[in-house]
């Protein structure tokens, strides 16, 4: 059986592959789940900007925008 330690999107290191695991306490979920961010979905941070801006995020075929704060509601943990 494999654990993981879980970690906020909004604290993931640049690059590494990641997967979702909740959306925790999250007032935009479904507008979250509609840009693809739901449980099981693979992405990795792949920018982040200084001073707590937003987090360019791969997803698949695309590239989404986060703020911070937003990120902080995703739960991942490390892909494969």
């Amino acid at each position: 059986m494999h654990t993981f330690v879980p970690m906020l999107l909004s604290e993931a290191p640049i690059g590494k592959k990641l997967r979702i695991e909740a959306l925790r306490n999250n007032p935009l979920e479904s507008r979250m789940y509609h840009m693809g961010l739901r449980p099981g979905v693979t992405l990795s941070v792949v920018r982040a900007s200084f001073f707590g801006g937003p987090l360019a995020v791969n997803l698949g075929s695309s590239i989404l925008a986060l703020r911070k704060e937003e990120a902080a509601w995703v739960e991942v943990s490390p892909a494969g």
